[in-house]
């Protein structure tokens, strides 16, 4: 925990997770991801059906990382979201 970080690894919202409200969120990734790509470097998984989209909203130096979002993947994360 020390040690400096060197790289923030994101998820996009999975629709099994986040069900209508997925599109939007991920929109609001996005625009955390593009903010914090200005200070340090940013890799995102994204599910096969949502690179294109991711795509068109990030920066190109925001690495994308093609990878199937389930619940087992993002429940975690948006627990975190809702408790806090």
């Amino acid at each position: 925990e020390a040690a400096q970080q060197t790289r923030v690894f994101m998820s996009t919202a999975s629709s099994s997770v986040w069900g209508t409200d997925a599109q939007a969120v991920q929109g609001s990734l996005a625009l955390l991801a593009n903010t914090l790509v200005k200070y340090q470097a940013v890799a995102i998984y994204a599910s096969p059906g949502d690179v294109a989209y991711m795509r068109s909203q990030l920066n190109s130096s925001v690495e994308i990382i093609e990878f199937q979002v389930g619940k087992g993947f993002a429940c975690r994360f948006k627990l975190a979201l809702v408790e806090e």
